[in-house]
């Protein structure tokens, strides 16, 4: 029975080598489809925190601002990215990219006001335009045999970022005022009071941080001949 499953999986060219790949770009690209969707639950929340002002009418409006600002960082970065990825080569210009997702992601967990939000909103966009190039890779490793099964591999990273992402946001956006949290240390209890939305954007910069060392680990150059 083994030695029947490790020879179909031999004649779709499902090897060492190209098991690699696939864990390298499932974590990879989870990463970026994470930092799509984990803003999603606290989104209006987050709103209001940096705009107590502001009236109910016109919190959607500001919230929309911050979505858009990722969208609009990202198409700004999309061709960046996949200009420097035939330069450079797939591997490098991927483990740069989710590197500097984690560092905004970072940087918005200590965010101070509406204005840096959108900011690195913006940056994170920018950063998290590597997508294609994963394509890319899966196309470049891959054979007729087993493209397909690539590909449905990056459908299947996505889908499940999508799900994580906002469940994860979720469960631990303002854990105070959620689960209405006594905390005897004083050092934590300050630091979630003045930072509240820190908890999912601390984990999605774990998560980059995840993707990137498989990147760096288990990913080959897959490029060929750079421009």
């Amino acid at each position: 029975m083994a030695v029947s499953l490790r020879s179909r999986l031999a004649r779709l060219g499902v090897n060492r080598r190209f098991t690699k790949i696939y864990a390298a770009t499932f974590l990879g690209y989870m990463s970026n489809g994470y930092s799509v969707t984990m803003v999603f639950p606290f989104l209006s929340a987050t709103t209001k925190f940096f705009l107590p002002d502001t009236d109910a009418a016109s919190i959607n409006t500001y919230a929309g601002f911050i979505v858009a600002a990722f969208f609009a960082g990202r198409i700004l970065g999309s061709y960046l990215w996949g200009a420097l990825a035939d330069h450079f080569g797939r591997k490098p210009v991927i483990a740069v990219s989710i590197s500097l997702m984690a560092l905004c992601s970072l940087v918005l967990a200590f965010s101070v006001n509406y204005e840096m939000v959108i900011v690195f909103r913006t940056l994170l966009g920018l950063s998290n335009g590597v997508l294609v190039i994963f394509r890319a890779v899966i196309s470049e490793s891959s054979t007729d045999a087993n493209q397909t099964i690539g590909f449905s591999m990056l459908t299947c990273s996505w889908l499940l970022s999508a799900v994580a992402g906002p469940l994860l946001s979720g469960l631990t956006a303002d854990p105070i005022t959620q689960y209405n949290l006594t905390l005897s240390d004083g050092a934590v209890k300050s630091f979630l009071t003045q930072f509240p939305y820190s908890p999912p954007y601390l984990l999605n910069s774990l998560v980059c941080v995840i993707g990137t060392l498989a990147v760096i680990f288990l990913l080959p150059e897959t490029l060929e001949k750079k421009i």
